[in-house]
């Protein structure tokens, strides 16, 4: 079904059973989704999944989804020509303790996947954002947001493929029991620019030939590891 939609809803979504409460799979659609407040606290397994169209959130709240697969959000692109963006929302208390977490992007098909995501709050989760371009291209943009005291990594950007590149502006990734930032796999990339992580397990880390990139002005401290040191980029 084709066409522009938007979901303004000042209340509350509950997600019951083993079904993402929505699932976009029209090509071509533009769906906004604002002011509602999805709520897994009685049994809900995830909020939405995204497979094709043009999706935006503004002023939206993630909560409770704790059941597998556990993801708030699950961009998960099968065909070209989609875009996701996250604005002014919230994604708390989501995840299983061992996977799932606020937002996952994982394309397939070779498709590119890209994703904004604005003054979010993105805390308390199993994994804060997570970026994997196995199955294809993952670009993302975190913008003035904080991700915070989720269990495990805060920002992760893992392929053993394709481009998985974050680019992190004016942003904090704090106290995750992870690693506050982790580029992991060959073709992953996080680049730092005015952005904190701090308070962290560890701060920055690489693994397989990922790279972490920085503008040189960003705080790196107080974590209990600092972990690698960042590839230094000068402004152009």
């Amino acid at each position: 079904m084709m066409g522009s939609y938007t979901v303004d809803c000042r209340g509350v979504i509950y997600g019951i059973g083993s079904q993402f409460i929505f699932t976009i799979q029209s090509p071509g659609q533009m769906i906004t989704f604002r002011h509602v407040v999805f709520d897994g606290a009685a049994g809900g397994v995830a909020a939405v999944r995204i497979n094709s169209g043009t999706v935006t959130f503004e002023n939206c709240t993630f909560q409770n989804f704790n059941s597998s697969p556990g993801e708030a959000v699950q961009y998960a692109p099968s065909v070209a020509g989609t875009h996701l963006t996250i604005a002014d929302s919230v994604f708390a208390n989501n995840g299983t303790g061992a996977g799932g977490g606020g937002i996952v992007i994982q394309p397939s098909g070779g498709v590119k996947a890209t994703a904004v995501i604005e003054r979010t709050q993105v805390a308390n989760n199993t994994y804060g954002i997570v970026a994997n371009a196995s199955g294809g291209t993952v670009l993302v943009k975190v913008r003035n947001s904080s991700v915070a005291n989720n269990l495990i990594n805060g920002i992760w950007a893992f392929t053993t493929g394709s481009v998985s590149s974050i680019v992190v502006e004016h942003s904090a990734s704090d106290q995750n029991g992870g690693n506050g930032i982790i580029a992991e796999g060959a073709n992953a990339f996080v680049s730092l620019n005015d952005t904190s992580v701090t308070w962290n397990a560890t701060g920055l880390t690489t693994a397989s030939g990922g790279t972490i990139l920085s503008y040189n002005n960003n705080v790196i401290a107080g974590n209990l590891s600092p972990g690698v040191t960042p590839v230094s980029v000068s402004p152009q």
